[in-house]
């Protein structure tokens, strides 16, 4: 019996498989990162428009629930307070002010609110909406 004297050969790890697989991971990654929006206000449910757009600066945002109770980023504040409030804690006036009102919230309300963030001085003021 001839025994064949095999010549064993040393075991490789692909690696251009691998690359790929790191490559497609790391996309959806970022393309994940991407489409989170940072939210910090209070859910509420927004009236809708054809032409409402996404904004991706940094923001403060204020919000106004069904029973017209206001918030500051989750925090909630009086109407009364609400100038002092975040002029005391946003000192940059020039950020963006994201409001966010509920439907069914009295129009009057929202109007009560867009003044106390003037008189704070902030100018940059948009209303939210969802997409239709």
């Amino acid at each position: 019996m001839k025994i064949r004297n095999y010549e064993s050969k040393k075991v490789r790890i692909e690696i251009i498989p691998l690359i790929d697989v790191m490559f497609l991971v790391m996309v959806s990654f970022i393309y994940g990162m991407l489409s989170m929006a940072i939210y910090k206000g209070v859910n509420v449910k927004l009236p809708v428009s054809k032409i409402a757009e996404t904004q991706k600066t940094e923001n403060l945002s204020i919000s106004i629930d069904e029973n017209g109770l206001i918030y500051v980023d989750k925090q909630p504040v009086e109407l009364e307070n609400l100038a002092n409030f975040i002029s005391r804690n946003y000192e940059n006036k020039n950020v963006s002010v994201l409001l966010f009102a509920d439907k069914n919230v009295i129009y009057q309300k929202i109007f009560n609110v867009l003044d106390q963030i003037k008189l704070a001085g902030f100018s940059k003021i948009s209303l939210q909406a969802k997409k239709e």
